[in-house]
């Protein structure tokens, strides 16, 4: 979630720099190099490339998942942008291909080896895998549609209806949606995420919409954590997790916070008076 953060504030500051190069020409701005715009603009790149290493270390499938989808969304959102540019496309292209190259450097033989053996060492990898869980907390939801089984009563509902991995204590359902609507009910579930959603379409279009190029950097940055973690939670349980859960409200005040500075800033059109 912070990684499109750290990039959308890189964009910004790279944009900085070309203003204040006058002319707005990669020779002017290959001039300025040592101007603090374009220091901050890769110090903010960096950041990204470690947090783009991190995750692939953590031999997250999902997270490595997420993470390539936020990013495709921040480069299709500058993409049909109404003022398009090359240079953030360029930037995420950068990070990736900085990434990779760095991961290849550290050696991803631990990684390619941790893949290997998922099917021993993770009981939900192997056989039908999550999916079979996934078919048994749709039985649970079936039993209970409307108000659920309580929050954090999951673990212990389950049971009732749980047929693979007998020996398996399945404590989180490994997906945030399906865990809302067994433990809360489809309605407050659907009420829940829906808010979600909205929230990240008002980032959408701020980010689209928005004035100041902060504010948009700020939008596209927040969409792109949102994002992140929304498509995480496919397969995982991020929601459930204290720490995951902070860092998601807050990037969604922000992108609201933005949106909402973004429609005040917003020019008003009149009607033009009759004659």
């Amino acid at each position: 979630m912070i990684l499109p953060l750290a990039l959308g504030l890189s964009f910004y500051h790279w944009q900085s720099a070309r203003r204040g190069s006058g002319r707005r020409t990669w020779r002017s701005l290959l001039a300025n190099l040592g101007g603090p715009d374009i220091a901050k603009s890769f110090l903010f790149l960096l950041a990204a490339a470690i947090l783009f290493l991190a995750i692939v270390f953590s031999f997250s499938r999902m997270g490595m998942i997420s993470m390539l989808v936020s990013l495709g969304v921040m480069a299709a959102v500058v993409w049909i942008g109404k003022k398009r540019s090359p240079l953030p496309a360029a930037l995420i292209l950068l990070l990736i291909m900085g990434g990779i190259a760095a991961a290849v450097w550290v050696g991803v033989g631990p990684v390619v080896e941790h893949f290997e053996q998922l099917s021993r060492n993770e009981p939900l990898a192997g056989g039908e895998g999550r999916m079979a869980l996934w078919r048994d907390v749709l039985a649970l939801i079936r039993e209970h549609p409307w108000t659920g089984v309580g929050l954090g009563c999951f673990e212990h509902a389950f049971t009732r209806v749980q047929a693979v991995q007998l020996t398996y204590v399945a404590d989180h359902a490994h997906n945030d949606y399906l865990e809302a609507a067994a433990e809360l009910g489809i309605p407050c579930a659907a009420i829940l995420f829906g808010c979600f959603f909205w929230l990240a379409a008002r980032m959408l279009q701020a980010s689209l919409r928005a004035r100041s190029s902060l504010a948009r950097s700020l939008a596209l940055g927040s969409l792109g954590g949102a994002t992140a973690l929304l498509v995480h939670s496919l397969a995982d349980f991020n929601l459930r997790i204290p720490a995951n859960a902070l860092v998601f409200a807050v990037i969604l005040g922000l992108g609201y916070a933005v949106f909402l500075d973004a429609r005040e800033s917003a020019p008003e059109v009149t009607a033009p008076r009759s004659g």
